[in-house]
């Protein structure tokens, strides 16, 4: 059993020597236990190479083209390194030539990350039907071809998923035509909720506060009645660990956001009771 018998601290205030009972000695940078201890998303693997994250760029309506990149040239080269960059500044990447197949999005998923299963499987399979696989039938929005706002989804995890994966296996197409034509008007927007966010904070410092400090229930039945997933985060969730950071890297931004959760269908309800008062 090994204990620690002194702990030094240097002339400049920058190291701490610690010498243990079997008589080893360590130097550690305090910078770097202070880094770790305030952020701990991104804060490097004790033992290993030291990683450096780019800085988050935040977009609106001049980001005229997201990055896109080729899924053959990616797969054949196995080379995800621009890509991930995309992912990590931008938040947002295209990938064309994917092959149009049943388990593709896990499979390039696994790839760059870890897969995280729900209830509803290893994929969501958005159609305009229930979906039925399993011998289960699971009803959501999204099994109808009614459009949806814009929304962030899985708000009732914590935490939500970082990214998602969609493509587009079978569906309508305009062909040499541009979105939405005669025989097709299936659009996808996307919008940076981060920048929104901060925007808002800007605009209408009073709002953004509400937003960050009430808590609202969020919750979802796996789409059968047999689920139960439910939790209570405000719509703009703040990472208080950090002094700065968040969006997947320590940013430049202030305040620290840690996550957004905005959806009609998923519950963003508050409870309020009120207090009766004897006059």
């Amino acid at each position: 059993h090994v204990t620690i018998e002194s702990i030094n601290i240097n002339q400049n205030k920058t190291t701490l020597n610690v010498i243990f009972s079997d008589a080893y000695t360590c130097n550690y940078e305090i910078a770097t236990i202070t880094h770790e201890l305030k952020f701990q998303r991104t804060a490097d693997i004790q033992a290993g190479l030291r990683l450096e994250f780019p800085a988050p760029h935040l977009w609106g309506k001049e980001l005229l083209a997201p990055p896109t990149f080729d899924f053959q040239v990616m797969a054949g080269e196995g080379d995800y390194g621009h890509f991930m960059n995309s992912l990590l500044t931008v938040g947002l990447a295209f990938v064309d030539n994917v092959p149009a197949r049943d388990g593709i999005c896990p499979e390039f998923g696994a790839n760059i990350s870890t897969n995280r299963d729900t209830e509803w499987g290893k994929t969501f399979n958005v159609r305009a039907a229930a979906d039925s696989q399993g011998g289960v039938v699971k009803h959501d929005l999204a099994y109808t071809n009614a459009g949806i706002g814009l929304h962030t989804d899985n708000c009732y995890r914590d935490p939500m998923p970082e990214y998602q994966i969609l493509t587009q296996i079978e569906g309508c197409d305009c062909g040499d035509d541009a979105l939405p034509c005669e025989t097709c008007a299936t659009e996808n927007y996307f919008v940076d909720g981060f920048k929104v966010a901060l925007d808002l904070k800007n605009e209408d410092p009073e709002a953004f506060k509400l937003l960050t400090e009430i808590d609202v229930r969020w919750e979802n039945n796996g789409g059968d009645g047999q689920g139960f997933v439910v939790t209570s985060k405000p719509h703009i969730e703040l990472d208080s660990r950090m002094e700065e950071g968040g969006l997947g890297a320590p940013c430049v931004h202030e305040p620290c956001i840690a996550g957004l959760r905005f959806s009609s269908k998923s519950g963003g309800y508050v409870l309020i009771f009120l207090k009766i008062l004897e006059v």
